[in-house]
C-alpha cells in the first residue's frame, strides 16, 4: 500500500464523511435499498409513455418490491397497506405496517404515479445544509495513548455482521496498537443458534484471541460457526470449556428456557456484557462506542480505522494507510461486496 500524505489522508476524510441526518427512515436502511430515481416535477396525466395507476395500485406494487428485497435477504416480513394519499410533490405517499422479526412499525414512503420507482425519503431540496453545519455534525472522541473500541451486536443480525465484516479489517491492521472488542447486545432476536454463536466469539475472543479474526472472516461469510472452528484450529475441548462455565456463570441456557425473563416477553436474555451495555446504554446490533464515547460511523473498513485513529494520542503508522472504503452488505457472505448504502440500521 501506498503511503498517502496528511492532505491526501484529510481530503479523503472529508469525502467519506456521512451527514448524520435521518434521511433513512430504519426500515428503509433495513432494506438496504437503493438506487433510485425521484421525479421533481408533477407528471400529467396522458403524457405520452406514462401509465399513471391509482394509488392502491401504485402502493401495492411499491409493497411487493419491499417484500420482495426482504425475501431475498433472508428476512420474513409481513406488509400491510395502512393508507395512501397524493403529495404535494405530484407522487403518492403511502403508510405501510411492516412486522418482522426486527420488530414491528409503521413508515411513509413515496412512489411514482406509474408505481416504477419507489422513494424511501423525499428530501427537500430547498434547504441546503451549510458547509459549517455539515461540520457540526462530526463527533468528537477523547484521545488516548491506546484507544478503546466495542461494538455491541447480536452474531446473526444482519447488521451487526454488516459491522463486523468491515472491523475485523481494522483488526487485522491494528492489531494489538489498540484495544478492539466485540460484545454482546444483552437480548437475541435471532433463535437459539444466535445465542450458541454468540457464546462460541465470546469465547474464543476470551481465551484464544490470536484467532479471533480468522474465525470471525470465515464466520461472517459462511454463517456456519462449527465450519469455521475446524477451519481456524480452534481448540475445542477449550472452547466447549469455557462455553459451559459461561453458561453457568450467566444462566444463559436457564433464562433462555424461561420465557418469564425475557425481554418484552419476547427476546431471550444474553447478560455476558451487562455491565457494559447498561454502562453505554446499548440498545441494538451494531452499537459502536470508541474511548466510552458511543460512534455512528460509516459501514466500511477505512471509515471504522479513520474514528479509532482520530482517537490515538499519538496515531501510529497503520494509520497512514487507507483501507477498503467500500460499504459492506448486510447479513453472511463475502467481505468486500457493497450494499450501496451508508449503513445506520440496528437489530433492536
Amino acid at each position: 500500500m501506498k503511503e498517502k500524505s496528511k492532505e491526501e489522508r484529510e481530503a479523503e476524510k472529508r469525502s467519506e464523511k456521512t451527514i448524520t441526518i435521518n434521511i433513512w427512515m430504519l426500515s428503509t436502511i433495513l432494506l438496504a435499498i437503493i438506487t433510485v430515481a425521484i421525479f421533481f416535477f408533477r407528471p400529467s396525466v396522458g403524457a405520452t409513455g406514462y401509465n399513471i395507476l391509482s394509488p392502491q395500485d401504485a402502493s401495492n406494487k411499491a409493497i411487493k418490491w419491499i417484500e420482495s428485497y426482504f425475501k431475498a435477504n433472508g428476512i420474513d416480513a409481513t406488509l400491510t397497506l395502512v393508507n395512501v394519499s397524493e403529495s404535494e410533490s405530484g407522487l403518492y405517499q403511502f403508510t405501510v405496517k411492516i412486522s418482522s422479526s426486527l420488530g414491528e412499525d409503521t413508515y411513509t414512503y413515496f412512489v411514482s404515479k406509474d408505481g416504477k420507482y419507489f422513494i424511501p425519503q423525499a428530501i427537500n431540496t430547498e434547504n441546503l445544509l451549510s458547509v459549517e453545519e455539515e461540520n457540526r455534525t462530526e463527533e468528537i472522541v477523547e484521545k488516548k495513548e491506546k484507544p478503546e473500541a466495542n461494538v455491541f451486536i447480536m452474531s446473526h443480525c444482519p447488521y451487526g455482521v454488516q459491522f463486523l465484516k468491515a472491523y475485523v479489517q481494522v483488526m487485522e491492521a491494528l492489531k494489538d496498537k489498540a484495544s478492539l472488542s466485540i460484545n454482546f447486545v444483552n437480548y437475541i432476536m435471532h433463535g437459539k443458534e444466535e445465542l450458541d454463536d454468540n457464546l462460541v466469539i465470546y469465547c474464543i475472543q476470551k481465551e484464544q484471541r490470536d484467532k479471533l479474526t480468522k474465525f470471525i472472516r470465515c464466520f461472517v461469510e459462511s454463517g456456519n460457526s462449527t465450519k469455521c472452528v475446524n477451519e481456524t484450529n480452534i481448540d475445542k475441548n477449550k472452547l466447549n470449556s469455557c462455553i459451559a462455565a459461561t453458561d453457568e456463570k450467566f444462566n444463559i441456557t436457564k433464562l433462555y428456557n424461561n420465557q418469564s425473563t425475557w425481554l418484552n416477553g419476547r427476546f431471550p436474555r444474553f447478560p455476558v456484557d451487562d455491565e457494559l451495555v447498561n454502562k453505554y446504554n446499548v440498545g441494538g446490533s451494531p452499537t459502536f462506542v470508541v474511548n466510552g464515547k458511543e460512534v455512528s460511523v460509516t459501514r466500511s473498513a477505512n471509515a471504522i480505522k479513520e474514528v479509532i485513529c482520530s482517537a490515538f494520542i499519538n496515531p501510529p503508522d497503520e494509520c497512514n494507510f487507507t483501507m477498503s472504503t467500500v460499504v459492506e452488505s448486510p447479513g453472511f457472505g463475502p467481505i468486500g461486496k457493497s450494499s450501496g448504502s451508508s449503513g445506520s440500521a440496528q437489530c433492536g
